[in-house]
């Protein structure tokens, strides 16, 4: 009786590690599918550093009528969400481009409110989970920004530029800071501040 008893709590234990098993490859495997729908949105980007042209919107697909949109309900696991944006679901996003790394999944979205707009660079590993992600300078009446042209792989500078009102708009005083954007071979991002220069004159 009691080798009897311990069969059936082993054939119990058995169908349970089993059926947990099962459970978790089809999780895994909806997953895998949901993010690889997620990553089709996005243009394969020809080179392998970053520039200016890898923050601008895709062209439309072939097949496509209208300015590409990401869906904020079917994938917002794959959308950052920072603190400081309080009307974080006002935000339109719109896929930019991808490249694939050893470790890790490299892609750009373009964030759009109002009269507001930023770029936003995501790393994600290899089953869709985000590692990290930056804000690669950010539009509005009164913010501009400017892409660098890279010196080094995986590196990122740009300029932001902050007018205080229209009237300096129109003149060309504002307040610089340069910010260098690295991400390391395990999607890390690192964003500083190089420099900051106060009331300066540009030309945009």
């Amino acid at each position: 009786m009691k080798n009897l008893y311990t069969a059936i709590v082993c054939i119990l234990i058995y169908c349970s590690c089993s059926s947990n098993y099962n459970q978790n490859a089809v999780t895994d495997e909806y997953h895998k599918e949901k993010f690889d729908s997620f990553l089709t949105q996005f243009a394969q980007f020809n080179g392998k550093q970053p520039d200016e042209s890898f923050f601008e919107i895709r062209k439309q697909f072939p097949d496509e009528k209208w300015c590409p949109e990401i869906s904020k309900i079917l994938f917002s696991s794959y959308l950052p969400c920072e603190e400081s944006h309080k009307e974080e679901n006002n935000f339109c996003y719109r896929p930019c481009y991808k490249i694939e790394k050893n470790n890790f999944y490299l892609v750009s979205i373009n964030r759009e409110r109002y009269s507001y707009d930023d770029n936003t660079l995501i790393t994600y590993d290899k089953k869709g989970k985000i590692i990290d992600f930056a804000t690669v300078g950010t539009g509005s009446d009164l913010e501009y920004y400017k892409i660098d042209t890279p010196s080094e792989e995986n590196e990122i500078v740009y300029t932001q530029y902050y007018f205080k009102d229209i009237e300096s708009f129109d003149e060309g005083n504002c307040d610089t800071y340069v910010y260098k954007v690295t991400v390391d071979d395990n999607g890390k991002i690192d964003k500083r501040l190089l420099r900051e220069e106060k009331n300066v004159k540009v030309t945009l």
